[in-house]
């Protein structure tokens, strides 16, 4: 009688292990066929086949639920603007595993992460859902609404180790535990409230990540530890990290635009007379010294 309640315990601790992590990978070429993969958790990874847009709501991941949706060179998209297209309660990776690294989300609202999206209710200061992850190996995310949502929204545990993240609002914001290394995070916007990384708790970063845009503490207990590579000088659609290097490369006729504020201890401007170079302050704030040599004419600054 012992063996038999000993077995019988064993078998239903392994179907509790076994369930939400799953073996099977699933190929998806619509929108029913990644939902009803999802909910079905002998599916691991999920492939998309096709460029799949929802129709019919979001995506949510239940706590418990583990697994990886590979966008495999095909966009993730949504028409529903009221919501973001995935809300994750479990362990959730994202990856681009297509050699062509087009694989992409596009929606008004990426990926909601840790707790039940509603927009008018903030998490209390350190309440971080430890059984959330999220996990992005790779792909672009990219935010396209114009309400103030963001590309990524942590309030559980947030890992990034590749990809890049295009917001209009916000590129991550942080109420929970996040670690991110080789990254490219973007979030430009004359508005004051737009950030690329707007934190309330705590983020490590790892080794080349390049943020395009301001990092706004919303308390003075959010902390960062790392050292991101802050773009802020943009000249000809390359960005740059310091102005002096934007200067350096700008010839005749260029304009040298910032993008986010920024420090320098000096910028040397050495460009001959007859060569016009505008530097457009574009509302945002250098704080340092500019110094010109030479036959380099300055003639106004804003």
């Amino acid at each position: 009688m012992k063996l038999k309640t000993f077995i019988l315990t064993f078998l239903m601790m392994s179907c509790s292990i076994v369930f939400g992590q799953g073996t099977t990978t699933g190929n998806a070429s619509n929108e029913n066929w990644l939902k009803a993969q999802l909910a079905d958790s002998d599916y691991g990874t999920i492939i998309l086949a096709n460029d799949i847009e929802l129709t019919t709501g979001n995506i949510v991941i239940p706590n418990g639920r583990t697994v990886t949706i590979d966008l495999n060179g095909h966009t993730l998209s949504t028409t529903d603007n009221s919501t973001y297209i995935i809300n994750n309660l479990g362990k959730l990776t994202i990856k681009d595993s297509n050699e062509s690294g087009k694989g992409k989300i596009s929606a008004c609202g990426g990926i909601y992460n840790g707790k039940t999206y509603n927009p008018n209710v903030r998490t209390a200061f350190g309440d971080v859902n430890l059984s959330a992850k999220l996990t992005i190996e790779s792909g672009v995310i990219e935010d396209i609404s114009s309400d103030k949502r963001a590309v990524i929204y942590n309030y559980g545990m947030l890992y990034i180790t590749g990809g890049k993240f295009y917001g209009k609002y916000s590129g991550i914001t942080n109420y929970g535990m996040a670690d991110i290394k080789n990254t490219y995070i973007e979030c430009l916007g004359a508005d004051n409230d737009v950030a690329a990384i707007v934190n309330d708790f705590d983020i490590t970063f790892g080794e080349n990540v390049y943020i395009a845009g301001e990092y706004r503490a919303v308390t003075g207990t959010a902390a960062y530890t790392g050292t991101p590579i802050f773009l802020y000088a943009e000249l000809n659609g390359k960005k740059y990290s310091s102005l002096q290097d934007a200067i350096d490369d700008a010839i005749d006729g260029d304009v040298v635009t910032l993008i986010a504020n920024g420090t320098e201890d000096e910028v040397l401007i050495t460009q001959k007379a007859d060569v016009d170079v505008t530097i457009n302050g574009n509302n945002k704030t250098f704080t340092g010294h500019i110094t010109i040599f030479g036959s380099g004419r300055h003639t106004g600054a804003e």
